[in-house]
């Protein structure tokens, strides 16, 4: 993929590679500039029927792994915002590309926020964590409640939308 396709890791990689994610509970959250490029390249499978569906398997040394495919216009995120995840991209010495702090912590908050109907506990300390990196960090303001405001005024800045 590094090679052949632009893309960037969203979330879950924490832990690559060795979580296990053939389990269809753990998925890896890609955003690629262009969704057919990468189907085509990773021989990736849908899950399900529903054509709106980016949920995806590909095989990888003998065993499936579970995959979302978001890409560049498909109103996950703003899309000057997705552009620009991927120029801002940072190359793991895990050998993959993942998003700088500043776009994990922000788009972090908004996958909370606005994709989720029910957020789980972790998050919390996921976000305090990749807050603590960043320019910004304010121990005062490090509270689940502002990181709402937090997003909101970087939206703002970035003239990002919902």
């Amino acid at each position: 993929m590094n090679n052949t396709l632009e893309y960037v890791v969203l979330r879950n990689f924490e832990t690559l590679p060795e979580q296990d994610y053939s389990n269809d509970h753990f998925d890896i959250d890609y955003l690629v500039k262009d969704l057919n490029q990468a189907v085509f390249i990773t021989k990736a499978l849908k899950v399900n029927k529903r054509k709106d569906s980016v949920h995806y398997k590909i095989k990888i040394a003998d065993r499936y792994i579970f995959v979302d495919f978001r890409y560049i216009s498909d109103n996950y995120y703003d899309e000057n915002w997705q552009h620009q995840m991927l120029i801002n991209k940072i190359y793991s010495e895990n050998g993959y590309y993942r998003l700088s702090d500043e776009d994990y912590f922000y788009s972090l908050i908004y996958h909370v926020f606005i994709h989720k109907l029910s957020i789980q506990d972790d998050y919390f300390s996921k976000l305090k964590n990749i807050f603590k990196r960043l320019k910004n960090y304010n121990e005062k303001i490090c509270t689940f409640d502002n990181f709402l405001i937090l997003l909101e005024k970087y939206l703002e800045l970035k003239r990002y939308r919902y």
